[in-house]
């Protein structure tokens, strides 16, 4: 089944950037949320520490946003992250009035003739993905998104009924992502809480444990591992890749022997940019820039590290380094029996979850094949045909 393309840009009643507004101020005019490029992690909208800025009536009702609108980094330090997007799901608090800054484009899809939520599924797909790497290849401004071209991208127009399936079909997908993530963060809070019952808090040490620097209880073996770029990730192979991804321990594989850190112990990869701690045993390949290594000194144990440098304060400065601020940190220094018997607890949950990290990885790339097809139109020709042999046997109903 063959669909027809339209440029992006006819499918749109508004494209533009936002605005930055002011400090707000005593006497001032009013002050409202502004969404930045921070604020999409993920492909949601994060509302918390949004800041408020001083805008004028008249800005408001042009930067205002509204449910369904789609919004797109198109300025940042890192070019990795230009074009990375998010649907205006609902609008907490504040009177529903949150407007938009500078560094972003807000892409209002037209009602006629586009499902909003069919756009946002497809920017995200693997070949609408393609797309923007082309437009980043084929220009210079690296650290800007070429906006005319992102605007006359093609993108396929299937009918509503077929945009209505197609957004149906992912949002399934995506209501399974959510659940395995908030499992994941359920078995994080329990290792926390065991931390906390044997430990106490590392910050406050109600406990009195010595503490000791960042020196003396980690070291950075990072360029002893090299890093494997996200162009080279491979959906099945020997090692696993472990990089600075938020969503999942592995996110690819590599079969590259040289670059494979084997041991002996446990180490701790830390994420630059995102603050992901992840607690990581060998062989495995370092994934991408931003993923730090670090391997415990002696008396101290990985798992310990980890969860301690989990329940660290790192403050969020977006996608700016953060290892320096880990650096300036203290730990406390337990007994070795202590660590030991708390990392006995870690592994045998870490049995449980790795099971289902693994089940999490293969669920990602079936996900990823069916965001692929999803817009090639073979999930549409699978359909029709199911719906017209429905019909020779007397059946009626949609198939989905």
């Amino acid at each position: 089944m063959n669909w027809s393309t339209s440029p992006l840009k006819h499918l749109l009643v508004a494209a533009g950037s936002g605005t930055w507004g002011r400090p707000p101020t005593k006497g001032s005019e009013p002050a409202y949320p502004v969404l930045r490029s921070t604020n999409i992690q993920d492909g949601r909208l994060q509302f918390e520490s949004t800041p408020l800025r001083s805008v004028s009536e008249k800005a408001v009702s042009k930067y205002v946003l509204k449910l369904g609108d789609i919004l797109v980094t198109t300025s940042s330090g890192s070019p990795r992250l230009l074009g990375k997007n998010a649907i205006v799901e609902e609008l907490p608090g504040h009177g529903g009035k949150f407007l938009f800054s500078n560094f972003t484009w807000r892409l209002r899809p037209d009602p006629k003739v586009l499902v909003p939520k069919y756009l946002y599924y497809y920017l995200n797909s693997p070949r609408a993905r393609a797309e923007l790497a082309r437009i980043q290849s084929t220009t210079s401004g690296l650290r800007n998104l070429d906006t005319k071209l992102y605007l006359i991208q093609p993108v396929p127009l299937p009918a509503f009924p077929e945009q209505r399936r197609i957004v149906r079909l992912l949002d399934q997908v995506d209501r399974i992502r959510q659940l395995r993530s908030k499992a994941d963060a359920k078995a994080d809070r329990i290792l926390a809480a065991l931390f906390l019952k044997m430990f106490g808090d590392p910050v406050a040490n109600p406990m009195g444990w010595r503490k000791a620097p960042f020196l003396d209880v980690f070291d950075d073996i990072t360029s002893k591992c090299p890093k494997t770029p996200r162009r080279d990730y491979l959906p099945e192979g020997t090692y696993p890749i472990v990089d600075q991804g938020k969503r999942a321990t592995v996110s690819g594989y590599s079969d590259d022997l040289e670059s494979c850190y084997r041991g002996p112990d446990a180490v701790v990869v830390f994420g630059d940019h995102t603050r992901a701690v992840k607690y990581v045993e060998p062989p495995f390949v370092a994934g991408a820039d931003g993923s730090r290594v670090l391997r415990a000194r002696p008396g101290f144990t990985p798992a310990f590290l980890a969860t301690q440098l989990q329940l660290q304060p790192i403050p969020n400065r977006g996608y700016s380094r953060h290892m320096r601020l880990v650096k300036r940190l203290s730990f406390i220094v337990p007994d070795f029996d202590r660590q030991q018997r708390f990392s006995q607890a870690f592994r045998s949950l870490r049995v449980l979850t790795g099971k289902q990290s693994l089940a999490g990885h293969r669920f990602d790339e079936l996900a990823r094949n069916l965001h692929a097809r999803a817009f090639s139109g073979a999930y549409a020709s699978r359909v029709a045909g199911a719906q017209a042999e429905r019909r020779s046997d007397g059946q009626t109903g949609a198939v989905e």
